[in-house]
């Protein structure tokens, strides 16, 4: 009698292991795929936040973009791409984009400049009415149509272009700027003349010296030398006495940060060391037509302080 309870006991003992196995694999399985779904749906939502953060960055891209464009054609006829290769094309997007992202975006600038300028509201209101069109295009759920088509941005500058005011705007800019390259140009030449007639200036007092039968070649030798350190003083101090226009000022300090600044060597130096001239007064021009482009259509004041940030930074 012992023996059959105590082996029913038994019995029951292992029943109860073997249920209490089953129940908790049960109790795992169910907590498994509870964990299992947790994820999915933490997974679902991280990747939908993603989505609504990268379509979100897709709005601020077709903004920026196509006010890009519009800045680079505000440029367009003071700025002749014939004369512009590659590097220089690039450089010249660069600095665009740069103002905008530094500025805070081009929502950012048009809100800034709302109801300054006629303008000003035509172009935000073309480019608001377009990023409408490209972005109800694309698929928030599909990265791969985040993009803009060049016929977008072509609909953009011709509505733009057809408006009269922006044509002035452009021409006004040009004038400008091209005011501005011949008053450096003008001035460079008459720098020149003054350092080439300083020059003339000391080899004629040597050449009258070696010409003269009195003296010996030591008293030649230090007229020579004499005549040497007048012409680099009067050359030094013509170059720092020189009242500089904005344009010649930044040309100016470029061409020297171009020579100190190992990262602007390989667009502004040649191979042998010597500055780039062309390219350097090309880049400022670049630089300086934005900054008109900027202030004629007053979505900035360009004014000393503006100015000084400008050459602090070059």
């Amino acid at each position: 009698m012992k023996n059959f309870i105590f082996e029913n006991a038994k019995a029951n003992h292992q029943m109860n292991e073997a249920w209490m196995e089953e129940y908790n694999n049960k109790q795992q399985a169910e907590q498994e795929l509870i964990e299992s779904e947790h994820e999915r749906l933490y997974n679902l939502k991280d990747r939908r936040q993603k989505l609504r953060d990268v379509f979100a960055e897709y709005k601020i891209f077709v903004e920026d973009t196509l006010f890009q464009y519009v800045i680079e054609d505000l440029m367009s006829v003071a700025l002749d791409e014939s004369e512009m290769d590659d590097v220089d094309k690039a450089i010249k997007s660069n600095l665009v984009k740069q103002y905008i992202k530094e500025n805070g975006h081009a929502q950012n600038i048009l809100l800034r400049g709302a109801g300054k300028t006629y303008v000003i509201d035509t172009i935000r209101d073309v480019i608001k009415e377009a990023e409408d069109e490209i972005v109800d295009k694309a698929d928030p759920e599909s990265p791969e149509t985040l993009s803009i088509d060049k016929e977008d941005i072509a609909k953009v500058m011709d509505k733009l272009n057809n408006e009269e005011n922006f044509d002035d705007v452009k021409q006004a800019i040009a004038v400008r700027v091209t005011s501005a390259e011949d008053a450096f140009i003008n001035s460079n030449r008459a720098e020149k003349e003054a350092m080439q007639e300083i020059i003339q200036q000391a080899q004629d007092k040597i050449d009258k010296a070696n010409a003269s039968e009195d003296m010996d070649d030591a008293t030649k030798e230090a007229i020579a030398q004499e005549a040497a350190r007048v012409s680099k003083r009067k050359m030094t101090a013509l170059r720092e006495n020189k009242k500089r226009s904005i344009f010649d000022e930044m040309v100016h300090r470029f061409a020297e940060s171009c020579m100190k600044k190992e990262g602007l060597a390989a667009n502004y130096l040649t191979e042998s060391g010597k500055l780039n001239s062309d390219r350097v007064v090309m880049t400022v021009k670049t630089m300086y037509t934005l900054m008109e482009a900027l202030q004629t259509t007053k979505f900035e004041i360009i004014d000393d302080k503006y100015i000084e940030d400008v050459l602090k930074s070059m």
